[in-house]
């Protein structure tokens, strides 16, 4: 099966959501002190790019407001999968479970091992066939 072709901003965006949620704050702050602060040192006022480095640094909390998001998205995989451990679950209820709440269990369980995850794949359960 051919691979999606997203762009670079979008897989950055996932492989972040993946990570634990400070690896995307302590982006978020550097972006936003590069943006704010180093660029417009470094680049000083040409005058080829003195206007273009004027409105980036502007809009620096934009860019690393950007990479917070990631950050909730982690945040949130990591409350869902501790609710999901911590629910008692009986083998009937681990039976009627859908396949992918089925892979989130799993997936919570084997993080809170202490094992890294990484999902595969795409949106359709394991023997069946996309759209």
């Amino acid at each position: 099966m051919a691979r999606r072709d997203d762009g670079a901003l979008v897989l950055l965006v996932e492989q972040l959501a993946r990570a634990p949620w400070w690896v995307s704050v302590v982006l978020a702050v550097v972006v936003y002190i590069g943006l704010s602060n180093v660029l417009p040192s470094v680049v000083g006022s040409s005058p080829a790019f003195g206007p273009i480095v004027d409105v980036v640094s502007g809009l620096a909390w934009l860019f690393a407001g950007i990479f917070l998001l990631p950050a909730a998205l982690s945040a949130l995989r990591v409350w869902r999968g501790r609710r999901m451990l911590a629910a008692n679950r009986t083998k009937e209820e681990i039976r009627a479970l859908g396949w992918e709440e089925f892979e989130e269990l799993i997936e919570a369980h084997y993080r809170r091992l202490g094992f890294g995850v990484r999902r595969e794949g795409d949106a359709n359960p394991p023997g069946s066939r996309g759209a």
